[in-house]
Parts: structure tokens; sequence; C-alpha cells
């Protein structure tokens, strides 16, 4: 459902799967708007740690950028970017097959960064699902969809992170009671 405040619709639900942008109270990662700065280097955890091995991701706050939006942002010079971004991470998302046989559904929040040439340097779970299959697909389907087009000369050449939410999200008849 979209904020009351975003003129654009959602899109539509796909299989149970949203993708946006976190609600304005989630979490954020140091060095977006009104974040305060990180009060020491941050350690991944161990499932971020082993969620990047072999891609090769940073796994630490020094692969990120000053610079986060929402993947719903609407500032101008990001929304035609980021809407092309999110349709390339959908096609390859999926919701697993395990988790939709044991009713298992969940949101989760992550960062991820691009360079200027669209290229995955980064990425964090931020707000797990409480379900690493559902954690784990949603990494996947980032890296997977990278990499992703070039910046456009308005968003500048300076490396963005990106904050989104995955929703997984099942029919009633599948949920666990």
């Amino acid at each position: 459902m979209p904020a009351p405040t975003a003129p654009a619709p959602a899109a539509p639900e796909r299989g149970g799967l949203i993708l946006g942008g976190p609600p304005p109270a989630a979490p954020s990662l140091p060095g977006g708007k009104g974040s305060p700065p990180p009060a020491g280097p941050a350690r991944p955890s161990l499932r971020e740690q082993i969620a990047g091995l072999g891609s090769g991701l940073t796994g630490d706050l020094a692969g990120s950028a000053k610079r986060t939006v929402s993947l719903d942002s609407q500032e101008e010079q990001f929304v035609d970017y980021l809407g092309r971004l999110k349709r390339r991470v959908q096609r390859v998302w999926e919701y697993p097959e395990e988790a939709i046989r044991h009713g298992i559904g969940g949101e989760l929040l992550m960062v991820f960064t691009l360079n200027e040439a669209g290229s995955l340097t980064y990425i964090r779970l931020v707000q797990s699902s409480g379900y690493p299959i559902l954690d784990e697909e949603a990494l996947r389907a980032v890296k997977l969809a990278a990499p992703f087009e070039p910046f456009p000369p308005e968003m500048g050449r300076e490396a963005l992170n990106i904050r989104a939410s995955f929703h997984y999200n099942l029919p009633r008849r599948f949920r666990r009671n």
C-alpha cells in the first residue's frame, strides 16, 4: 500500500512479493540525511558475512556511500533510475517454495550500494525477516540483478546507498496459524 504522501501508486503485487522503500521510521544507514555519524566501525554479523561470501562484495560500513535514498524515492533525479532498478530486481526475486509450503511470510530491510557504473559494491541486511530463507532470497535477487545501469548524469558520480524493503505476503490459505 503506498504511503499517503507518495504521489505514485505502488507496484502491483507479484505472487505475494512487494518490493519498495522502507517506511519512514525504518532504521537508516550512517551517512543518510539526518543520520548521526557512526560511533565506530561496525562489524558485519555472521549472516551478513555469509551472504557476501563469494560475491566479491564488502561487508563493512567502509563500502557504503555518503548518500542514502529509499528505493521509492520521489526525488526527480532518482525516480526513473530507481524504477528500472526495482523492475530488474523483481524479475529475478522469487518466493521460496519451502517458505510457501511452511506458510512463512515476513518483511526485511536491506541497504545496498552502487557505484556510478551501476556495480553493486556493498550489501547489508539491516533488519531480518526472522527467516533466513527469505533474507537469503532477497540478498540473492539483488546480487543476481546486478550490475545495474550506469547512473545518468543527473544522479551525479558519487556512489549511492539504496534502502529497500522486501515483503513476502502469503494468501491467507497458505499462512501458518
